[in-house]
């Protein structure tokens, strides 16, 4: 599955002719630079202007592309404008595995009590025999979240 959607964005950068997701200036919406911190590109900038469909075919910020697309040629096709964000990425693996580290790991004014944490795993455990078959993994005790799957945030999302 990690296969598939590494090859998914690494195509997703290759038809676009950009960056690759771990460049220094590959977000696909602003026109932000990355910041290498702890082996992860980070992107602190968070006013940074955005890009738009004529900034992208007018090949505006030089370092983001690779090279011309042919999606450009297409009318009415905004290379900016048309292209999703990865929901998976932003949403489950950025937002809410950072939530839940903070929540189980972090710091005392946003930590969970431990009698909560200590219920979670339960009420996952509970819920094994009623997860439908559209998610690949079945729940799993918090005490394996730092290898939690997407599938896995994504179930305690829903």
């Amino acid at each position: 599955m990690l296969r598939v959607l590494f090859v998914t964005l690494l195509l997703k950068c290759f038809i676009l002719g950009v960056k690759y997701f771990n460049g220094y200036f590959s977000c696909v919406k602003c026109s932000v630079e990355g910041e290498l911190i702890y082996k992860r590109m980070t992107f602190l900038d968070l006013d940074a202007p955005l890009c738009s469909d004529e900034s992208f075919v007018n090949n505006s910020q030089k370092e983001f592309h690779n090279e011309r697309t042919i999606l450009e040629t297409i009318p009415g096709l905004g290379c900016e404008s048309c292209v999703p964000y990865d929901y998976m990425h932003l949403l489950i693996l950025g937002i809410l595995r950072k939530k839940m580290y903070m929540w189980l790991t972090g710091p005392l004014k946003v930590h969970l009590p431990s009698s909560k944490v200590n219920s979670i795993p339960d009420r996952l455990l509970n819920l094994v025999g009623w997860v439908p078959c559209d998610f690949a993994r079945k729940p799993r005790s918090l005490q394996y979240v730092k290898k939690f799957k997407a599938t896995e945030f994504r179930l305690i999302l829903l």
